[in-house]
């Protein structure tokens, strides 16, 4: 199902990466069965950081990086990111793979409805400043947000990376209360970008400004 609606689900993420400026790293922070991540890997000269800690999940992701022969182009980490870093818990409602609407350290969606978990599953969670400071990753050129929880948090915990010169893009799933959205926003902004999705679009794209 995931990808026989590849290009019609979300078509304006489809357009989004279709304009990444080669060569890129992109971050896929909840990259679930690796529907995005893949595509966006179809580029020769693409690095994608994927992380899915929903157990089913990564365990789809990776066999879909295995199947594809994309494990040269692709890393994914089975961890969350978060507001901090910190031991947690991912509480799930459901555990099959690409189901939705979990949250790490948290017992609510991005609407606000109220997780009731049927497992907590142990989980690393790292802030992505600090991901990017510990590691030996390189840091994204686009980076793309889709959680159904916790958004605001992990923009958080990626201040710096949001101030940082090779960003040149940011895509946020964004739903639920216009305080919640607001928020996104706000923080993005203060990276120094501009938002370029239409009003009340469910994605919230944003490009860097150019220089005055």
């Amino acid at each position: 199902h995931r990808a026989l609606s590849l290009l019609s689900k979300e078509p304006d993420t489809i357009t989004w990466i279709d304009a990444f400026q080669a060569p890129f790293v992109f971050w896929d922070v909840g990259a679930y069965v690796g529907a995005y991540t893949l595509y966006a890997a179809l580029d020769p000269q693409s690095t994608v950081i994927a992380f899915e800690p929903a157990a089913a999940s990564y365990a789809a992701l990776a066999e879909n990086i295995r199947v594809n022969g994309m494990d040269e182009r692709i890393d994914a980490y089975s961890i969350a990111l978060s507001g901090a870093t910190k031991a947690g818990h991912l509480n799930m409602q459901n555990v099959n793979a690409a189901s939705v609407s979990h949250a790490f350290d948290a017992l609510a969606t991005s609407t606000g409805e109220a997780i009731t978990p049927t497992f907590r599953q142990a989980v690393i969670g790292y802030s992505a400043d600090d991901f990017l400071s510990m590691f030996q990753v390189p840091p994204p050129n686009y980076l793309k947000i889709d959680v159904d929880s916790i958004e605001v948090e992990i923009l958080s915990g990626a201040r710096k990376i949001l101030r940082r010169p090779e960003l040149k893009g940011v895509l946020v799933e964004a739903e639920g209360s216009e305080e919640r959205v607001n928020e996104i926003r706000s923080l993005v902004l203060a990276g120094g970008f501009e938002e370029v999705s239409a009003p009340g679009a469910g994605n919230m794209i944003f490009t860097c400004k150019p220089p005055p």
